[in-house]
This record gives C-alpha cells, sequence and structure tokens, in this order.
C-alpha cells in the first residue's frame, strides 16, 4: 500500500505517484487507523515503529520538506492523567531546547484539537546500545568501551549545564548511528530533572523511579539528586561494557537496590577476572560506583579528563608499532595486559582494626547475648542485649503469615531502637575515653539507610518474604560488627588498666 501526502488516501498499486491528483506517494507496509493522519499541520503518520507503556512511536513524513522523520505519540488514555499528560510536554520540551551532535533534532511538538499530544523528531538510522551489545557481544573492548564512554560524558556534559539531571541512562536510551565511528545519540527525557528548581509532582520527588540495575543508591532511596547520581549509571555502564556482567545483579529489584545501598560495589577484577582491563581504567569505574556521590568525580567534565588520563597512562605501556588509534588513545587500551591485580583498599579499612570472626556459622539464629560480647561497661551491655532481643524477635517469628504492615512496624522499631542504641553506645565510649572508630559509625548509618530502603519497598505482600530476609542479613552483618567494636573496646579498657588512666585515646578510623 501507498500514502498519498495530498488527498491522504491508501492506494494499492505500485506506482509512486497518486493516481487520483499526481503528487507522491509514500509506502506504507502495515497500514493501521492512525495512516495518514495529520500532526502540527505538517507531520503525516505512516505506520506504527514501536510501541511503549504511554506512547507510541510513527515512522511519518514532513509534508513541508518531503522527509522521512518519527512521530512519538501519546497513548490516547494520557490526557486523562493531567500528571502524565504534563510530563510528556516537559520532556518534550526538554528534548527540544537541547542542541548538539549528541543529542536528536526535535522538529515540533505539541498538542492536536483533539487532544493528542505530540513530539516530531528526525528519524535515526542505528540501533540502541542495548541492542548493540546483544548482537555484537560483550565484554567489548577497552578501545571501544572508551569511545563510547566520552560520548556519553559529553552529552551528559551539556545536560547538567543545561541544569538537567537525566535519571535514565541506560543502553536502551543510549541510540548508536550507522556507521564505523560508533557516533551515538541521547534518548528519552521523561525522567529528566531540573536542578535549578523543584516539581515534586512532575520529576517524582520522594519517589524511586527509574532502572534499579543502573540507578544510583540515592536514586533509590528517592532521594533528591545531584549531577553526580548520572555519573554513578555511567559506572554501571562502563562495569557492563568491560567485563560482560553488572556490578549488582538479581532478579530481584529490591535486592538489587538494597545491595547498592548496602554494599560497595566490586571491582572489574573481583567480579570478571577474565576481563583484561587496564588497571587506571577499572580505578576510574571503581570511583564512578562509589556509594557517597561526594566520592566520585564530581562532575561529567572531570569524569572525562579522568577517562582520558587513564588512557594515556594505558598506552604508555604499549609499543611504538601499537600506537595506530584511529580514536587517539583508545584503540591502544585493549593491548596493555595487567601484570599485577591491584590490592582492593576500602576507605574504612585499617590495619589495627581486629578481623571479624568467621567461626560463627552464618545461618546462627540470634537467641541471646552471648558473654563473651560483654565489655565491661554495664551501659554499653544493656542496650546491646536489647538489641539482640528485638533481632530474635525479627529473626526467630514466623517465616510466613506477616502482612506488609506487620514488616514495616517492626524494620521500624529496629531503626529506632539501633538509633538510640548508636547514640547511647558512643556516649559510653566518649565517656571511657575511647574514640569510636568512623568506620564503625559508618556501618551504622549504612544499617540504618539499608532498613529505611527495606521499609520502604515492604509496601507490597509478595515483597515480605525478601524484606524479612534482608532484615536477617543486615542484622547478622551489624551484630558482626558490634563484635568487633566490643572486642577492640575491651582490649582498649583492659590497656588502659594494665597501663594507666593515662593511655591516649585510640582512633581505629
Amino acid at each position: 500500500m501507498r500514502l498519498c501526502l495530498e488527498c491522504l488516501k491508501l492506494h494499492g498499486g505500485m506506482g509512486v505517484e497518486c493516481p487520483l491528483d499526481g503528487h507522491r506517494t509514500w509506502a506504507v507496509a502495515r497500514p493501521t487507523a492512525a495512516t495518514g493522519r495529520v500532526l502540527g499541520g505538517d507531520f503525516v503518520l505512516l505506520e506504527e515503529l514501536a510501541r511503549g507503556g504511554t506512547s507510541i512511536v510513527y515512522r511519518a513524513v514532513r509534508r513541508s520538506k518531503g522527509d522521512e522523520i518519527v512521530v512519538k505519540v501519546a497513548q490516547r488514555d494520557l490526557p486523562d492523567d493531567p500528571i502524565e499528560e504534563l510530563r510528556f510536554l516537559r520532556s518534550a520540551a526538554l528534548a527540544a531546547d537541547l542542541k548538539g551532535t549528541h543529542f536528536v533534532e526535535v522538529l515540533g511538538h505539541g498538542r492536536a484539537p483533539d487532544g493528542t499530544l505530540f513530539l516530531a523528531m528526525e528519524r535515526l538510522r542505528g540501533r540502541t546500545l542495548y541492542e548493540t551489545m546483544q548482537e555484537d557481544g560483550i565484554p567489548m573492548s577497552p578501545a571501544r568501551t572508551a569511545s563510547i564512554t566520552v560520548q556519553v560524558l559529553e552529552a551528559l556534559d551539556l545536560i547538567h549545564d543545561a541544569g538537567l539531571i537525566h535519571r535514565d541512562l541506560k543502553p536502551e536510551n543510549i541510540f548508536m548511528l550507522d556507521g564505523p565511528d560508533d557516533r551515538l545519540k541521547i534518548l528519552d527525557f521523561g525522567l529528566a530533572r531540573s536542578t535549578r528548581f523543584a516539581d515534586p509532582a512532575l520529576t517524582g520527588e520522594g519517589l524511586v523511579i527509574g532502572t534499579p540495575t543502573y540507578m544510583s543508591p540515592e536514586q533509590g532511596y528517592g532521594r533528591t539528586l545531584d549531577t553526580r547520581s548520572d555519573l554513578y549509571s555511567v559506572g554501571v555502564l562502563l562495569f557492563e561494557l568491560l567485563s560482560g556482567q553488572v556490578p549488582h545483579n538479581d532478579a530481584s529489584s529490591l535486592r538489587v537496590l538494597i545491595k547498592k545501598v548496602s554494599d560497595r560495589a566490586p571491582r572489574i577484577s573481583d567480579l570478571a577476572p577474565q576481563a583484561e582491563v587496564p588497571l587506571p581504567l577499572e580505578n576510574l569505574v571503581a570511583d564512578l560506583l562509589e556509594v557517597e556521590p561526594a566520592r566520585r568525580p564530581a562532575s561529567a567534565r572531570l569524569a572525562i579528563q579522568r577517562l582520558r588520563e587513564a588512557i594515556d597512562l594505558a598506552h604508555q605501556g604499549t609499543s611504538d608499532q601499537e600506537q595506530d588509534a584511529t580514536i587517539p588513545g583508545t584503540e591502544a587500551v585493549s593491548k596493555v595486559r595487567r601484570t599485577t591485580r591491584p590490592t582492593r583498599v576500602h576507605a574504612n579499612s585499617n590495619a589495627s582494626t581486629p578481623k571479624l570472626d568467621r567461626a560463627r556459622p552464618p545461618n546462627l539464629r540470634l537467641v541471646r547475648f552471648s558473654p563473651s560480647l560483654e565489655t565491661g561497661i554495664p551501659a554499653v551491655d544493656d542496650q546491646h542485649r536489647a538489641l539482640f532481643d528485638l533481632a530474635d524477635q525479627i529473626l526467630g517469628g514466623p517465616e510466613k503469615g506477616s502482612t506488609p504492615e506487620d514488616v514495616r512496624q517492626t524494620i521500624t522499631r529496629l531503626i529506632e531502637y539501633a538509633r538510640h542504641h548508636f547514640e547511647e553506645e558512643e556516649t559510653a565510649m566518649e565517656a571511657a575515653g575511647y574514640k569510636c572508630p568512623e568506620a564503625h559509625t559508618q556501618d551504622h548509618q549504612r544499617f540504618t539507610n539499608t532498613m529505611l530502603l527495606v521499609c520502604q519497598q515492604s509496601g507490597t505482600t509478595g515483597a515480605v518474604p525478601a524484606c524479612r530476609d534482608e532484615v536477617r542479613r543486615q542484622m547478622t552483618l551489624l551484630v558482626r560488627h558490634i563484635r568487633t567494636l566490643d572486642r577492640a573496646f575491651a582490649d582498649f579498657l583492659k590497656a588502659r588498666d594494665t597501663i594507666g588512666a593515662s593511655i591516649p585515646v585510640r582512633s581505629q578510623g
């Protein structure tokens, strides 16, 4: 079938010209009820290309220039939802404001007389990065990975300069143009948020929205974000392209988010030791995946600089014959081999910190406060006994039958009591002349943050078992931390009693 742009009628003939008026016709392989519809006075819909949860993408023609384009049309029920309607229009306006080689050219957007929302854009030829990864395979070479990542960071630099956070950066939203040089464009600003003004109703402030695999830990909390949240997503993308795996993987979105907020991301060399990634590049990935935003590169511009420095360092390890990269500083990266595995040193590590007791069975039920954990400070021991009692109520209770509200109330009690316990514990230690290690304070904060996330995600019956399992895991980890601190505290008290009260305060942070 062919559609005439003048009379807007379908014809069955094979001729290029319309048999009624002689104007040019366009081939339509799969006509629908929308074929021939005109939006914005200039954009003629031909056929459907793709369909999403809130919109349909059509192959279309721009009448005024006779070129093929695409038009994104909101689903018919969207105008009934004013928030989604405003979000669609806002996304279209944001996309129209971003100019550059890494963004899709917006040709027009608006609302048709019948209320239909639309966004007309240039038609891209190529495939998404997700499709590229599926078809070409991963891991990719460090050279190709660096080429792609530099472009993503360049786009983010412009996005952030415009006062926006993308919030949904993932392979599906990166489009690879046809051609030998992997040129790309960033897609879909439906979840983008302004850093200059807040509109919680449109941007989901306080809600967990996005793609768990690629979102930052702070986005998983539903907290206010800054541009470093997008840099975390770049870190996940880099990790996946270089190793063939994502740093946190689980069938449950809840467990993915919990891993992100409670555990440091593994290094590529730990999760995928077979991957031959230059050490400077691996270090950059680790920095981008830091749980705390303050520990990541401060901007996309600085991340680009770090990436180029990593490439240069790797490039120095090649021979003169290998320095023939088509993209300066990238091709030679793939030829560098790691000579030694890096030593993992966490920010909270310290040589004097006592080792955790690995002899304790991981599945041991917490039914009593062992006398071996007593510190000799009544205020501290009383707090620990009470914490163990509350943990036992959670871990020793029935596995089935709990409602979401039961889980939520129990976790809330644990959070509040744990906070009180932490304060009492630090007060007792300071009174005894012992400075609480910074690492232990961070463990406390991580535990509380994780429990808040579990509590937030326990709103459905289906999530209850996963929440209970995570409470059990987090309590076990917390008790191990408490046990470590108490033993160090007991050592301090013994040394003080032996040497005298003048022993200096020891900080293990």
